[in-house]
């Protein structure tokens, strides 16, 4: 799909050199992340209306790609 100009599209954490550097650990599973995050995210508003709305801000400002690397606008 479409993207924003600077955004990291693929991404992935490893938190391999700071565990061995700083000794860092994280305080909450992935899986409790995840579950504190699903029910935060259904207690809000839907999200249709502000998407719709920061497209065309995005298109407004040419700051929409295509994945073909045409700008939308």
């Amino acid at each position: 799909g479409e993207f924003r100009l600077g955004d990291i599209r693929h991404n992935a954490a490893d938190l391999a050199r700071v565990r061995k550097a700083l000794g860092f650990s994280p305080r909450w599973s992935f899986a409790r992340g995840i579950a504190q995050f699903l029910h935060w995210a259904e207690q809000q508003a839907p999200p249709v209306q502000q998407y719709e709305r920061s497209l065309e801000e995005m298109k407004a400002r040419n700051l929409l790609q295509s994945p073909t690397g045409r700008s939308r606008g």
